[in-house]
This record gives structure tokens, sequence and C-alpha cells, in this order.
């Protein structure tokens, strides 16, 4: 048996937002009409990606992130790059602040950020991340925590006794191209065919933004802490 059940949205316990009409990625994607105006919950890649988008469809946008800069696991240099190209683009941001409450009278939605500041739109998007979901699957009949973070397997993707997982339920990054890397891993496995081992040090990544922003591996400061000697260089393309 093969687990490849990807994750699920995560929503955070702000104050009144299970009461609310909110959209999360799958809602976003799917709607046939644009509102006039959105409110994005987070400054991830998700949720620059989809708040661009919505921008560029002439939706006012306002983005909200909790951390002191967008896109906080890259670069500070890219998070100062796409802040400044969203907010040339109309978009408003707002980084380091956090929601207090949320409502919605039935028209639009009223978020309250710490520090009083009340913002209003037609919509709210929220984008702060993805969660693994286990529930309904009878996982506890092998062993496994139906409420895990992440799905605990080795460098062959084996998760237990004929049991292999693979994507995001792993915990190894959320992208679709290492999914495909670890189910060739795990076929292999099962075939019981040799081949290498897992090997997560050169992950490619990618925030499809305007301009796109691209990474491989550490960043400077995570290369840093892993206590690597760091040369660092700007170039020109």
């Amino acid at each position: 048996m093969v687990l490849a059940t990807g994750t699920v949205p995560s929503v955070p316990p702000v104050p009144g937002l299970a009461d609310t009409p909110y959209w999360t990625n799958r809602e976003a994607v799917a709607t046939t009409t644009l509102p006039g105006s959105l409110i994005v919950l987070g400054g991830g890649a998700i949720g620059l990606e989809l708040g661009q988008v919505f921008a560029r469809f002439r939706v006012t946008v306002t983005i909200v992130e909790a951390a002191d800069r967008l896109l906080a696991q890259e670069e500070p240099e890219v998070s100062e790059l796409i802040a400044r190209t969203l907010q040339t683009e109309g978009i408003t941001v707002r980084t380091g602040a956090t929601v207090d409450r949320t409502s919605h009278d039935g028209r639009r939605f009223a978020l309250r950020l710490v520090g009083a500041e009340l913002l209003h739109a037609e919509r709210l998007l929220v984008a702060t991340g993805r969660r693994v979901d286990l529930t309904g699957l009878g996982v506890a009949s092998v062993g496994i925590d139906p409420g895990t973070h992440a799905l605990a397997v080795d460098d062959h993707m084996r998760a237990g006794d004929k049991l292999w997982a693979v994507g995001d339920v792993t915990g190894h990054g959320a992208y679709t191209h290492v999914a495909t890397y670890q189910a060739r891993i795990a076929v292999r496995d099962i075939l019981q065919r040799p081949g290498p081992a897992a090997d997560y040090q050169a992950v490619p990544r990618v925030t499809f933004t305007d301009p796109e922003i691209g990474a491989v591996g550490l960043t400077e400061a995570q290369a840093q802490e892993c206590g690597l000697n760091v040369r660092t260089g700007i170039g020109q393309v």
C-alpha cells in the first residue's frame, strides 16, 4: 500500500473565521466571478501567486502576513523585491500583522488587526499553509498516529510493513516534483530493484509570481545555521 494523500489547507484559529464563507486556494481557482476586493491571509507562495492573479484581473487586493516579510522562508532580498513589485501593481501589503478577529455580515468580510486597524473586502482567501490529514483512513490499525504532522518514512519511502508513503504527507517539501521523485524510489523498492536512496540536499522550488522566484537548497541563513562557511554573490542576467 502506498499513501499519497497530499495535504489540505491549514486554517488558523482566528476568532470568528470558522463562521465565515472564506476561500481556500480550491475555491479561489474554481470561482467564475470576480469579487470587487479580496483580502489574502498569508504571504507565502500560494497567497502571493493568487493575490497577483486577482490583482491583474483588476480586483483590489490586500495581503496580510504575520511574519515581518513576505516569503519569509526565502532570502530577504527576494522578500524586498516581491513586496516592491506587488505594491507597484497596486496591491496593499501588510506584514508583521496579526488578525485579532474576523467577521462576515452577509456582504463583506471585516478583519480587525491587532493594533485596531480594520480591513474590509468582498472575499477572504486563507492561504496560511497546508497540513497532513490522515483521519478517516484507519492508519491507527498499522500503528500510525492519525494526528501526525508528517508521516515518517525511511530513505526508501517505507512507512511500515508493506506500507510506503510519497508526497506532501511525508513532510519533505510540498512540491509536485518531490512527490514524483519519491514515487520513483518507492516503486523501485516495491519491485525490489536497486537504486539510490532519497536525498533532499538540493531540492528546487519556484514561486510562480511575476517575476518568478526560484531557489535550490538552503538559504544563506539556513546554511549559516548549519555551520557552513558561506560566500554570496550577485549576478546580472
